[in-house]
């Protein structure tokens, strides 16, 4: 995968500071990410960008400032097509983890990518020059039960195997807790080996819990861990029918047909932006520096830092939400030029025009900048200013005009419209 030498530039965007090195890990994740998507096109599995990943490809087109991971989702079905054949086609230096491969392993969320610290040139060269271990959650979608009585029972299974988990790692196999591991062996027909770490073996069951209804639920789908403990995370079947190809970076990943539907269900208002952590402490990769720089010591390079205030911002309109708004008050001026023209004063008239003609041109430039000439908005934005010139030349004619305006107007809704689509700007 390429990239420009800008894209790994030092950058402030929305008030908030990226260093190179995190512009880095994103080259690693994306390039981790072409890797998924060979796979998934090689055998038609489908796959959808999901949390902060889809959230930044349909807002910006590109990373959320403050995000440092790539997520991604996917249906059980095609989860468990995807994990017959990643092992085989990954490359060696990249691990794929789940419940399902690994009976040690416990998390919920699938991880694929690269466990090491690694400054092998091939492989720096590879990822972006990142040498830290990064990694792509995979997110896996259930059906929800038919019946909500189930569903409820469900929910107080999951909620009875985190708590038996939560206090094992507190007190450890006490009396109390090889009780309760007794009734749960009876409500779910299983039995746990005491000899081992029962960690580990909570996982694989409430995964085995997760999947229950898989086949004959409803027609919502959930990550149901999730949907169990925070009532989010719930989605209708039809959302994930279709994949809808959006700009992402220099590349462009996959959203769910029905993308505005999974992020109201787990943002609310997506499109106001507000700086949130995840699960983890940002930088993701502090850690690993920490060891390397404890390593080094006094061969420790590095100079970029981030402080208390580089991590703080203000709210700030994103750009899509910010050229609406200058289209809309491009509207008003035109209801303004209008009215000018009712009262016959010509010279008003075609000094409005010609401002107007001034900021199209601004605004184009802008759109031009962001996205690049080939936008189809400044197409339109083209169209509006010739409408501004035929009506200037007819001004000057003293010809009428109420067709001319009806003209502009229809192109200002036109375009208002389009800006309106994510990466249709």
């Amino acid at each position: 995968m390429e990239f420009t030498r800008e894209f790994f530039y030092d950058e402030v965007r929305d008030g908030f500071y990226i260093p190179g090195i995190v512009k880095r890990l994103w080259g690693a994740g994306l390039t981790i990410l072409s890797e998924i998507d060979r796979i998934c096109k090689k055998y038609n599995i489908p796959y959808y960008a999901d949390g902060g990943t889809l959230l930044g490809a349909v807002r910006d087109g590109q990373f959320i400032p403050w995000d440092d991971d790539i997520d991604i989702i996917m249906r059980r079905e095609d989860f468990k097509r995807f994990s017959l054949f990643a092992k085989k086609e990954l490359p060696a230096e990249l691990d794929f983890e789940s419940l399902e491969l690994n009976a040690e392993y416990s998390t919920f969320t699938a991880c694929l990518g690269k466990k090491d610290t690694d400054f092998r040139p091939e492989l720096l060269r590879k990822y972006q020059e990142y040498p830290y271990p990064e990694t792509i959650d995979i997110f896996i979608l259930d059906e929800l039960a038919r019946n909500p009585e189930d569903e409820e029972f469900r929910e107080k299974v999951l909620k009875m195997l985190v708590g038996i988990l939560k206090y094992d790692e507190k007190y450890g196999k006490t009396e109390q807790l090889l009780e309760e591991l007794e009734e749960i062996e009876d409500v779910l027909k299983i039995r746990f080996d005491r000899e081992k770490s029962l960690k580990a073996q909570l996982f694989h069951v409430m995964d085995r819990v997760c999947q229950e209804f898989n086949g004959t639920g409803s027609n919502m789908l959930a990550i149901v861990p999730w949907t169990a403990y925070l009532g989010l995370y719930s989605y209708p079947r039809s959302a994930f029918e279709k994949s809808d190809w959006i700009p992402f970076c220099n590349t462009e990943v996959p959203a769910p047909i029905g993308y505005d539907t999974v992020l109201r269900a787990e943002y609310g208002d997506y499109h106001k932006k507000v700086k949130a952590g995840g699960i983890h402490a940002y930088p993701c990769f502090k850690t690993y520096e920490d060891e390397l720089r404890e390593k080094l010591k006094e061969g420790w390079i590095f100079t970029y830092h981030f402080s208390e205030e580089d991590l703080e911002h203000p709210v700030v309109e994103n750009f899509r939400n910010l050229i609406i708004r200058t289209v809309e008050e491009f509207i008003g001026l035109h209801k303004e030029l209008f009215y000018t023209y009712t009262k016959r004063d010509i010279p008003g008239c075609l000094s409005d025009i010609s401002n107007l003609q001034e900021q199209a041109i601004v605004l184009g430039k802008a759109i031009e900048r962001k996205k690049g000439e080939q936008a189809v908005s400044i197409s339109i934005i083209e169209q509006y200013c010739e409408a501004l010139y035929q009506a200037y030349m007819a001004l000057r004619e003293v010809l009428p005009m109420e067709d001319l305006f009806l003209l502009s107007a229809t192109v200002h809704k036109e375009l208002k419209q389009k800006l309106k689509k994510p990466g249709y700007y």
